[in-house]
């Protein structure tokens, strides 16, 4: 992590190589990771961004997002957010194995360590539903929304 000069402008590049046998032959392959994060965060303002490449065999995914957080007063906090997933580059123009989110979304601060959050997400493409095997590839909705609404505990 690199704190740079600008107060509440952090940098963070992450990289590594991990080496995997396939159980099916026995042979060693390469798995490859980075990631580049940003994120500024002031008094009001809370904005973040995050970039990832993963390279698996001949398989790349890559995903990232940016969101972006204004504290209105010491309770309420709006929050924005896009994300972009895809699990096979070569097949990013397949719903199957892309997605696309736009959320909006708002934090209430109940007390010093606990929140509530109401977030609405607006999705194109379903690439993570396949690949946690919720959805068969080809069978998805290329559209879809998503209402989340929890409690969170804040260390």
């Amino acid at each position: 992590t690199y704190h740079t000069p600008v107060d509440g402008l952090q940098l963070m590049f992450t990289v590594n190589r991990v080496q995997m046998q396939l159980l099916s032959d026995n042979t060693m392959h390469n798995e490859d990771r980075a990631i580049v994060s940003a994120s500024y965060v002031t008094d009001n303002y809370d904005i973040k961004a995050e970039y990832a490449n993963h390279k698996r065999l001949s398989i790349t995914s890559r995903g990232g997002y940016v969101q972006g957080g204004y504290t209105l007063n010491e309770e309420w906090k709006p929050y924005v957010r896009y994300d972009y997933f895809t699990t096979d580059k070569s097949q990013k123009s397949d719903p199957s194995y892309y997605q696309k989110t736009f959320m909006l979304g708002v934090e209430y601060r109940i007390g010093p360590n606990l929140t509530a959050r109401v977030e609405d997400h607006f999705n194109r493409g379903y690439a993570l539903p396949v690949a946690s095997d919720e959805v068969t590839a080809g069978s998805g909705s290329d559209h879809w929304g998503l209402f989340v609404a929890g409690i969170n505990f804040v260390f």
